[in-house]
């Protein structure tokens, strides 16, 4: 074998002998390791400089002789990363399974651009500047361009924490698969978030329905008879395609994505029956026959813009009729009261036609429930009837009180 051959084949450069315990490995890096024998048992540390390869070799050394070594002090921690940086790998690692894409996005962004963690690293944020951060954004707000100025409520800084929190539980869950990762622990505490204020109340009335519809016209009037009629979502709704209706079986099915990503289970499948006047009013429209969409834009080569229409048809319509304090989701919440109210349908089923896993948001859209206004009807009015005296037979003696026992 040539000597070029054998030199460059040589594994590492050991010391001399007096530096036993040193060698310098790639040869001629410049950078030196420490190997010690320890019960039996080789174990190595990458120093760097000889001199201070020596140094920690010697400290090694008169730690085994006084019995006071302990392996994890000298145990090489894996560096922290930004923040920043784990929030990018977390969306990442977890697009497929968001359920709300567009909020963690906008979530993401107000935590990489605040001043209290802004190019901070995960060691270092803290819950007192979550404090701090939690106090600026209900004075000030300054969140991202749609919320530069003006207070936020309680609600937007209580999810903004959540997905905080569940950047740090995801962190916390890699390094426990990583024996060398620096421990560290959530700085999100029960403490931090805000109490939320009660959630507002509000349907639609029959008047506000009849000045609603001659206000919009018929054709317009279809899109609101169908959230009344069905409780879709916006965004089911007017990206409804024809093939998910049948107007024999009269059915409409739709996927709610909303809280159905949970554990993994995918989108929420919704079948929504269609009565008489909804039937009638799907029949009458123009793009039955015309377009795939049940609610085409003005040029067909898609779905109507739900956004653009409610700014610019819906929300003007409910100024001109004169009905104040009202959404789009309001909507939603008017088919469950009215289900329960009017039909009486138990919370089961109308949890079954909203496409929610659980009856407790459903409790929060039934406002106005039959056995409770039944309880509570007349308990304010005057009783004005006479008491009638039960009748008694021929015969019959009056009870006592000690007979009525």
């Amino acid at each position: 074998m040539p000597a070029t051959i054998a030199a460059a084949a040589k594994p590492r450069t050991r010391c001399r002998a007096k530096d036993r315990d040193l060698y310098e490995y790639p040869p001629g890096s410049g950078t030196w390791w420490v190997r010690v024998s320890v019960n039996g048992t080789r174990r190595k540390w990458r120093v760097g400089p000889k001199a201070a390869a020596r140094d920690f070799r010697d400290k090694v050394r008169g730690e085994l002789a006084e019995g006071r070594f302990f392996p994890e002090r000298h145990r090489r921690k894996r560096a922290v990363p930004l923040l920043a940086d784990w929030i990018t790998n977390y969306l990442a690692r977890t697009a497929s399974t968001r359920r709300d894409t567009v909020g963690a996005t906008r979530y993401a962004y107000v935590w990489t651009h605040a001043p209290e963690t802004a190019g901070k690293t995960m060691a270092e944020v803290t819950t007192t500047a979550l404090e701090t951060y939690r106090e600026r954004r209900r004075a000030t707000g300054g969140g991202t361009s749609r919320r530069c100025c003006g207070t936020v409520s309680a609600t937007t800084v209580n999810k903004e924490l959540s997905f905080l929190r569940a950047v740090f539980n995801d962190y916390l869950a890699a390094q426990e698969e990583d024996p060398t990762a620096a421990v560290l622990a959530n700085p999100i505490r029960k403490r931090l978030f805000l109490d939320e204020p009660v959630h507002r109340t509000r349907y639609l009335s029959d008047a506000e329905q009849t000045e609603l519809e001659a206000t919009l016209g018929p054709v317009e009037w279809t899109k609101v008879l169908v959230a009344l009629c069905t409780g879709l979502d916006r965004g089911p709704q007017f990206t409804l395609r024809w093939d998910a209706v049948d107007l024999h079986a009269r059915m409409i099915q739709t996927a709610r994505h909303k809280g159905g990503n949970r554990g993994g289970r995918g989108p929420i499948l919704v079948t929504s029956p269609i009565n008489d006047e909804l039937l009638a009013a799907l029949r009458a429209l123009p793009s039955r026959l015309t377009s795939p969409w049940v609610f085409p834009n003005a040029a067909g080569t898609g779905p109507l813009a739900a956004d653009t229409w409610v700014r610019r048809v819906f929300k003007p319509a409910l100024r001109a009729a004169g009905i104040r304090n009202f959404r789009w989701k309001d909507l939603r919440h008017t088919y469950a009261t009215r289900l329960n109210a009017r039909n009486g349908v138990g919370m089961k089923t109308i949890a079954t036609l909203l496409g929610h896993t659980t009856t407790r948001m459903t409790e929060r859209y039934t406002h106005a429930s039959a056995d409770l206004l039944s309880a509570v009807r007349g308990i304010g009015g005057v009783q004005t009837a006479e008491v009638v005296a039960p009748k008694l037979a021929p015969n019959a003696r009056p009870r006592t009180k000690r007979a009525a026992r």
